[in-house]
């Protein structure tokens, strides 16, 4: 209450997005669901973008699935994508388990391909084959042909015979598939241009 009585009040706009930056920060610890409220009352306000990025980046090490519930759901598009690709592989990097259960369960829908993407792209460290399903499951062709390029170039480089026999029947053109062939010449490469 007390800043929406001030920004009623003609402040310049660096001040607010720094108060609303500051407070975001030193809120979230007592209340995170009440801040995103706040946050959500002043959707379209230029000082309230950066705080729901600190919003989002302090919540998904308090409550990751209540943070990525809410950017899913509450977070204007052009903000919510890149928002929940950084939270997503945060937590993915941070608990692979309890992060591989929510993305197991999450719905299929546009909000969540950043969150498939992260997961493919972190789990195509481990096991390449296990992560191609989730590079599928992108709905945006041009994010799914990127992540499966990148997951299926991981595969290759650990296992060719298995990456290609999946690549000759993906979904994948014939120039991603070059793509993916050639990520092995490159690590073979690699080491020799090493001091």
């Amino acid at each position: 209450d007390w800043l929406d009585g001030h920004f009623a009040s003609a402040q310049p706009e660096k001040l607010e997005q720094n108060m609303v930056r500051r407070v975001t920060g030193i809120a979230y610890r007592l209340d995170p669901a009440r801040v995103a409220t706040w946050l959500g009352t002043h959707e379209g306000e230029a000082y309230t973008s950066q705080a729901q990025s600190i919003l989002t980046e302090l919540w998904i090490e308090k409550d990751p699935e209540a943070a990525m519930d809410w950017v899913a759901a509450s977070v204007p598009e052009e903000e919510r994508l890149p928002m929940l690709r950084d939270a997503f592989t945060k937590w993915v990097t941070a608990d692979f388990a309890n992060a591989s259960t929510w993305v197991e369960i999450a719905p299929t829908g546009a909000e969540y391909d950043p969150a498939f993407r992260a997961y493919a792209l972190v789990l195509a460290q481990r096991d390449g084959q296990a992560a191609i399903p989730w590079a599928e499951r992108i709905l945006d062709e041009e994010s799914r042909r990127t992540a499966l390029t990148r997951v299926a170039s991981s595969w290759y480089r650990r296992n060719a015979e298995a990456a290609e026999n999946w690549l000759v029947l993906s979904e994948l053109d014939e120039a991603s598939r070059e793509q993916v062939r050639s990520s092995l010449d490159r690590e073979r490469v690699r080491p020799l241009q090493q001091p």
